[in-house]
């Protein structure tokens, strides 16, 4: 009875890496793979005649900008890193969760360039250039 068990462990230990293959880093990344979260902030338009607040609130923009530059290459580069970590060899059910990230990924680019637009209004900021925010008027 010892002589099965020892075999059996024996046997056990040695097809272990032949029953559970292991997986490449980099497709281990992949398949963890969340979307991190912008952190970039919209700026608003504010209500304001002086050209000080003007000056602000473009460079406010060129930040926000930049922010999303950034956020939409960082997202372009982990795309790309997924779809390069699928030569290393994928099992069917990886190869659907990494079609599944891709998907993702590619729906918050789209997203991206379609709310993160900052609609000036253009009729408002004239109004206040011109008026200004006196309540009096």
């Amino acid at each position: 009875m010892n002589k099965f068990r020892i075999w059996g462990v024996l046997t056990g230990f040695l097809m272990s890496p032949i029953l559970a293959a292991e997986i490449h880093p980099e497709v281990s990344w992949s398949l963890g793979y969340i979307i991190p979260e912008h952190e970039c902030v919209k700026p608003r338009v504010r209500q304001s005649n002086t050209e000080g607040e003007r000056e602000r609130f473009q460079r406010k923009v060129t930040r926000f900008t930049n922010c999303v530059k950034k956020y939409q290459a960082r997202l372009i580069i982990d795309h790309q890193r997924i779809i390069d970590s699928a030569e290393y060899g994928l099992s069917e059910a990886q190869a659907q969760h990494f079609v599944t990230s891709l998907k993702s990924i590619e729906k918050t680019l789209v997203s991206l360039s379609e709310d993160f637009v900052i609609e000036q209004d253009y009729s408002e900021l004239q109004r206040v250039l011109v008026i200004g925010n006196r309540s009096s008027i």
